[in-house]
């Protein structure tokens, strides 16, 4: 509570004239009750555009969230963390201050109202509640000091306060407010707290008529304050009220976060200023003292007094005044010097200096208290040291003298040690060269290095600088080279005929693992000398060896097939079934652009073919040829490769 507020409660002021007044009784609370009073927003919100009518007590953000622990007993209530029994009221006639007074409103909540009723679109920077709406609540909290409003965003700007969409987590608590209590209140103590959703206000503008900060944000710009002419709670973003999108109330009664402990320590802090009828004080007194409480009596014994006492205004108010004992804990002065450094003080005519280093001393503080101070001065001695320096190429040493030193030696220097006094180092000065060193490093086919940024194969040299067990830098020369190939006999050619076995002929010792590719046509894929079992024309294979090291050599292999035709040099066309035919014979090989020719021994043609399947049958004009010996030529292409056969052929009847 603020001390506008406690002066109210000791000598009520006469009302406003201006206002319309309500008698001083009115404005004591006089039941058990504190009548919580809402608008509703979707009374005031020109449609749901953005959630707008979920910012009330009754609406989707908060019913489920901070109204159900507003309205639990365990909460707010006779039995509760807060004595203090909220009763949830809807506000359905803001005609005049006098209506809300009929209500039996205590506090009224304000929602937020930010779709234009005119355009029907969102706009976070200006409020659409009426403003007669406003004037009129606005109207009812000036009327008594306890007629409290939670106002919030730009609704707040008939109370004098202007928003803006800037607030930067956390929002934390303003240093020497007497409203702390949001922040370290009866539902807990909170160091912080995150405003959310897409609107997070701060206080861009305050009445001069003042305004206590009771938080700022982590740009130190106001979030929330209490207004010093109405005695309003001010917020900049109703979102801290809320659960779902728009902040993170958690649901239900329970309270299990840092915004649960802060909306509920407002509402505890509401509550009191709603009430108007207590305060409390605490008073620190020293050993022996006394103080007057507020009815007049003097106590000098710890402990709480309760006074009631009645303002001009007729309204009882209970003042409790807590009393506890200040103990000023003995206090220890302690100053570490240098021998013959000449220090001393004087306390209470008592000198302290290196002859006289211990005592304790009787002083009093500035809050009138007794307070024992012991005494102890420390005279650190010198220390002297040995170390070593090392120096590489080019390095130097500095003495606290400012002299450089390069060359190898034994010196002496004089430094500040750890305990702040003079201390002697004496030191030996090694000069160490930098190192150069050669390194061999194999790679696999293929593999690389990255060094310096670049890429580096094998066969090729890098350079790194390190650092050596001196501390001084050194060349590391690194040659790349192949780990050594594998000690086997590839036959980069192989010839596959025709319809007989044709494995390669390669000689790879068993220590290494073997692979073929492509297998599919092979008698095995992981052994040296496989079969070829089809003549699909594939004529490249790769055959990868993988060594010891876990290198993979690839040899590619050229295979050559053959297709492995033959003609007979005789046949005898007496139609018994048995070489009566004149062809050229194979084992099914793929032949393209086939001809065939038969001369007599003149030259004649005595036969053409152009099908495999058709061959001579020793006629020529459907007339039997005689017996004798004529020169064939045939001529076709295999597996890519034209092949042409001249020879003779003996014709016998």
């Amino acid at each position: 509570m603020n001390s506008r507020t406690l002066l109210f409660l000791l000598a009520l002021l006469p009302a406003f004239s201006q206002l319309t007044i309500l008698s001083a009784q009115t404005c004591c609370d006089t039941d058990d009750d504190i009548n919580l009073c809402y608008l509703s927003a979707a009374d005031y919100c020109a449609s749901d555009l953005g959630n707008c009518y979920s910012y009330s007590i009754d609406g989707g953000w908060m019913v489920n969230a901070l109204t159900a622990k507003l309205i639990a007993p365990q909460n707010f209530g006779p039995n509760g963390t807060v004595d203090c029994n909220l009763v949830l009221k809807k506000l359905e006639d803001v005609s005049s201050p006098q209506a809300i007074n009929d209500c039996g409103c205590d506090i009224v909540f304000i929602p937020n109202s930010f779709v234009d009723p005119a355009t029907m679109n969102i706009n976070f920077d200006m409020s659409f509640m009426p403003t007669e709406v406003l004037e009129t609540i606005y109207a009812w909290s000036t009327e008594c000091d306890n007629n409290l409003v939670i106002v919030t965003q730009n609704e707040a700007q008939l109370w004098g306060y202007t928003m803006q969409n800037a607030n930067v987590n956390p929002n934390t608590p303003v240093a020497g407010t007497s409203l702390n209590v949001i922040f370290d209140g009866p539902f807990g103590s909170l160091p912080s707290f995150n405003q959310g959703g897409s609107y997070q206000g701060v206080f861009t503008g305050t009445p001069s008529s003042g305004t206590e900060v009771l938080a700022n944000d982590a740009n130190g710009n106001a979030t929330i304050g209490l207004d010093l002419v109405t005695n309003d709670i001010v917020v900049g973003d109703i979102g801290i009220f809320c659960s779902g999108g728009a902040g993170v109330v958690s649901a239900g009664p329970g309270i299990s976060n840092n915004n649960d402990i802060l909306v509920c320590n407002i509402f505890a802090l509401a509550c009191q200023i709603a009430e108007g009828s207590s305060s409390s004080v605490t008073v620190e007194l020293c050993p022996n003292e006394s103080t007057t409480l507020p009815d007049g009596s003097v106590v000098n014994t710890p402990g709480i007094y309760m006074d009631t006492l009645t303002a001009v205004g007729g309204c009882d108010s209970i003042i409790t005044t807590k009393v506890i004992e200040r103990v000023i804990p003995p206090m220890n002065f302690i100053h570490y010097g240098c021998v013959d450094d000449g220090f001393s003080m004087v306390v209470n005519g008592n000198t302290y200096d290196e002859a006289n280093p211990f005592g304790t001393e009787l002083l009093i503080t500035s809050g009138g208290c007794d307070s024992l101070v012991h005494i102890e001065l420390i005279f650190n001695s010198p220390v002297s040291a040995q170390a070593d320096i090392s120096l590489c190429p080019g390095e130097n040493y500095t003495l606290a003298t400012g002299e450089i030193i390069t060359e190898n030696g034994n010196y002496i220097d004089t430094l500040v040690g750890s305990n702040g006094c003079d201390s002697v180092l004496f030191f030996e000065i090694i000069n160490y060269p930098n190192d150069t060193l050669f390194f061999t490093q194999a790679l696999c086919p293929g593999d690389s290095v990255i060094a310096n940024g670049q890429v580096y194969f094998a066969g090729s040299t890098y350079t790194d600088t390190l650092t050596n067990q001196y501390g001084c830098d050194s060349l590391l020369t690194t040659d790349l080279i192949l780990f050594p190939e594998p000690l086997a006999r590839i036959n980069p050619f192989a010839e596959v005929r025709q319809s007989i076995i044709s494995p390669f002929n390669n000689d790879i010792p068993s220590i290494y693992e073997i692979n073929w590719s492509p297998a599919e046509i092979l008698s095995c894929g992981d052994c040296p000398n496989p079969i070829v079992l089809s003549n699909n024309g594939n004529t490249n294979f790769e055959l990868t060896l993988l060594d010891a090291n876990n290198c993979a050599w690839q040899y590619p292999v050229k295979v050559e097939y053959i297709c492995n035709a033959f003609v007979p040099n005789a046949f005898s066309p007496n139609d018994d079934g048995f070489n009566d035919v004149f062809q050229l014979y194979n084992s099914g090989c793929p032949l393209e652009g086939f001809q065939m020719h038969i001369f007599d021994r003149w030259g004649a043609n005595e036969f053409y073919s152009n099908d495999l399947n058709i061959g001579w049958d020793g006629t020529f004009k459907n007339k039997k040829a005689g017996s004798g010996v004529y020169v064939y030529q045939i001529i076709y292409s295999a597996y890519g490769k034209k092949e042409v056969l001249k020879g003779e052929v003996l014709l016998i009847r």
